[in-house]
């Protein structure tokens, strides 16, 4: 079954559900796994993969994120083979877990919303980022790579994600006195001071920002 939708690009349904159990194998997860972040019944996954049941662009899309991939990439008319997969060094976690980069606030949910592909960059999970406090270098929905480090490894001046009473926070951290204190780059906040006998988890210091254009961000 074939849909043609520009020069270069047509909804080869066949190919197309090659190519997610590729991608799908290559990430180690089974059809159940995909499934479950796609919110469907693991039998559509087969019916996809199969290509006997026709997919939405927008379902196809939805497919594209949970998996770290282009939409381009299932579109393109070339035979899906292993060898033609996107070149990426590891896959990591994308949280959208509300971290507001200003007050502060509690994640709406600990499930990654995709996987995002990693090529060069030594990152362990990422996450978007709400808020303006740490404008310019970082702006409200832009993604942070994360890398997991010892408390004892973060200089003073570096971006840290912290969990601050369970609130999550993208923050310059520095040492004063033998407190902790996370001061933003935008001067309209009040840099906050640890509380040592309150909750205190350093997440991971940011290794990269990738900027995201305003028209591609995610509704609130």
């Amino acid at each position: 079954m074939r849909k043609y939708l520009s020069e270069g690009l047509v909804m080869d349904y066949v190919s197309i559900g090659e190519k997610i159990r590729l991608v799908r194998n290559r990430l180690g997860l089974t059809q159940a796994d995909l499934a479950k972040k796609l919110n469907v019944d693991p039998s559509t996954i087969a019916y996809y993969e199969s290509g006997r049941r026709q997919i939405s662009l927008e379902m196809l899309q939805k497919i594209a994120n949970a998996l770290g991939v282009e939409l381009d990439y299932f579109l393109k008319e070339q035979e899906a083979t292993a060898t033609e997969l996107p070149p990426v060094r590891k896959f990591i976690p994308l949280y959208d877990v509300n971290i507001r980069a200003g007050n502060g606030g509690f994640p709406d949910s600990l499930e990654p919303l995709r996987l995002l592909p990693v090529e060069t960059v030594d990152a362990d999970c990422a996450f978007v980022v709400h808020g303006r406090s740490m404008e310019p270098e970082i702006n409200d929905g832009d993604i942070v790579l994360v890398r997991r480090v010892y408390p004892q490894d973060v200089l003073d001046g570096e971006i840290v994600v912290s969990m601050y009473e369970n609130q999550f926070l993208v923050k310059r951290l520095y040492r004063d006195d033998g407190k902790i204190v996370l001061i933003a780059d935008n001067d309209e906040y009040a840099p906050i001071t640890v509380n040592p006998n309150e909750r205190f988890e350093i997440i991971g210091k940011v290794v990269e920002v990738r900027h995201v254009p305003k028209r591609k961000r995610a509704k609130r």
